[in-house]
């Protein structure tokens, strides 16, 4: 709740504060908050003082919403997210095509698919292994390139984008090829 959002702001800001006086300056404020949270947490990010001309505000693809560019506070804040001219040449052609708008998964099971194509000229038995699925090139996907890892888990080249008045724009395009394996694989959580 905003109290309680409230109470944590006014210790990040002080915990900031000591770092600038002790010569260690804060220049970024990680806030991975969704936007309902952060309906709430950017008038109290403002009211502490820590808006995006005093520190950079960085987020997630969480922040990919109409909605973010009106919370003043996080207006020139920078969040990692699929580059939105994929996704927009594909709601277009799913609108045409089915009369209704694209539900946003949509892209995954049109992505699986196209997984799936991709690797039909493979001799039948040979298609679907473990070392076709993780290949390292990855696939081609709407929403950028996206890899599959030994381990589970996917990897996908993002865009940077920055929160402007009215939208989001991207300041720094997705790689177009995949991501490189990370150095230290994460292990998904069982208890999730």
């Amino acid at each position: 709740d905003a109290s309680g959002m409230l109470s944590s702001a006014k210790k990040l800001v002080q915990a900031i504060s000591e770092a600038g006086k002790a010569g260690h300056p804060i220049d970024a404020l990680f806030v991975p908050g969704a936007p309902e949270t952060l309906g709430q947490l950017g008038p109290l990010l403002a009211y502490a003082g820590l808006t995006a001309d005093k520190l950079k505000l960085l987020g997630t693809s969480a922040w990919d919403g109409p909605v973010m560019s009106r919370n003043d506070a996080l207006i020139g804040g920078w969040f990692a997210a699929s580059d939105p001219a994929g996704w927009t040449t594909f709601s277009e052609k799913y609108r045409r095509t089915f009369g209704t708008p694209a539900p946003r998964l949509a892209t995954l099971s049109y992505d699986a698919m196209s997984m799936a194509m991709a690797l039909t000229s493979k001799a039948v038995g040979e298609r679907y292994t473990a070392e076709n699925l993780t290949r390292p090139q990855g696939f081609s996907g709407v929403d950028g390139v996206v890899r599959l890892t030994p381990g589970g888990l996917t990897s996908r080249a993002l865009a940077v984008l920055e929160i402007g008045k009215y939208r989001s724009v991207v300041i720094d395009a997705a790689p177009q090829t995949a991501p490189q394996a990370l150095a230290t694989p994460i292990e998904p959580r069982a208890n999730l």
